[in-house]
């Protein structure tokens, strides 16, 4: 599970949408930049999860271009469960880095073209480093075994129809990924460890309906389909909605669900409440709740898969905002909630065991 939660700078938010709205002819942007850089640490009794991010948004009267850089590390304290005799404690530290370019492209001005492109090389979350560690322990200089190189790119083409006078979009976009993995591993007596699958290839896509019901209510809805190799498809559906509640009041929701046959049922829940003084000075409470019935297939074969998963998360936050800058900041506790797992698979306790996080995260975004 990858618990990093991403968190745009408001000011920066507010400026894409100022430019989706012009491009409906309206009126055009003046050329500028807006640069930010967000750091963010989860950590937990044995587990530890930091990143930074820098990107630069160039506004232009055609469309935006953004650039982004992301660097994070997990550190995990890798325990085996009491019934393991063999392998031992270690501490391991793992570095993932990523590039991405996104623009937006005005066409016409009801239409544009979306694309993106990214990289990225390390492990995608904690899970799969205390996995591998547990691997490597068992099964380095075996025939068959081979160090993990975790790395992919994707690729995103999509459109977007603005109506006038701008209140009313739809966005569709098509995504291709391709993704090295750290395998599996099944030992068999006489016989070759057996690898499991090392390169994944996903095809997905995406339609977003947005509409601005009133000047005080905004709605969207995102549905999503996935097709990853080895895998069945996977469904998704996320509605949000922005309420201005009063003067100084506004509400934020989300709600959404995920499918995938017969492996994953997942639903969450979000909201936010904040309070603004003078349009410079926000607070805010968030709370969000998580529940999947988990991957395990058949609790009777041995397997890494996770046990059914609940999360719940609180935050306070405060921002400050001017005509140019604007900086954030939260922090609040996260707790993970795990089933037990099935007899077969106890020497996956200590990965998938309870635990209580505290999540912090500054951001800062400046205007040029």
């Amino acid at each position: 599970m990858n618990a990093r939660a991403n968190t745009p700078s408001v000011a920066r938010a507010a400026l894409a949408w100022t430019a989706i709205l012009t491009c409906s002819g309206a009126a055009e942007l003046p050329e500028l930049w807006d640069v930010g850089l967000d750091a963010e640490t989860l950590a937990a009794s044995d587990v530890r999860l930091d990143s930074v991010k820098a990107d630069a948004l160039w506004m232009h009267r055609g469309g935006e271009t953004t650039l982004t850089a992301d660097w994070s590390r997990q550190a995990v304290d890798y325990t085996p469960a009491p019934t393991d005799i063999i392998t031992q404690p270690a501490r391991r530290k793992e570095v993932r880095r990523s590039a991405q370019f996104d623009t937006r492209w005005a066409a016409s001005p009801r239409h544009a073209w979306l694309g993106s492109a990214g990289l990225h090389r390390g492990f995608s979350d904690y899970r799969a480093v205390w996995i591998d560690e547990h691997d490597r322990q068992l099964f380095e200089g075996a025939p068959n075994f081979r160090s993990a190189d975790p790395h992919g790119w994707n690729a995103t083409a999509g459109a977007r129809w603005t109506s006038v006078p701008g209140n009313r979009q739809a966005t569709f976009s098509v995504t291709h990924e391709r993704n090295a993995v750290a395998p599996g591993y099944e030992p068999r007596i006489g016989e070759p460890l057996v690898r499991g699958r090392e390169r994944l290839r996903t095809w997905s896509g995406r339609l977003s309906l947005d509409q601005v019901v009133t000047p005080r209510l905004r709605l969207r809805l995102d549905t999503s389909v996935a097709d990853t190799t080895g895998r069945d498809r996977r469904y998704g559906i996320v509605a949000f909605a922005n309420w201005a509640l009063a003067e100084h009041w506004v509400v934020r929701t989300s709600a959404g669900l995920t499918r995938e046959d017969p492996l994953l049922s997942a639903r969450f829940a979000q909201l936010t409440v904040e309070r603004d003084w003078a349009g410079k000075w926000f607070a805010g409470v968030t709370a969000h709740g998580y529940r999947d019935d988990g991957e395990v297939v058949d609790p009777l074969v041995l397997s890494s898969a996770a046990p059914a998963l609940r999360t719940l998360h609180f935050a306070a936050s405060l921002r400050w905002q001017d005509g140019r800058n604007a900086w954030r900041v939260e922090a609040g506790p996260y707790r993970t909630d795990y089933a037990t797992p099935a007899t077969p698979g106890a020497q996956f306790t200590r990965l998938y065991r309870d635990r209580h996080w505290l999540r912090a995260q500054v951001a800062f975004s400046r205007t040029l």
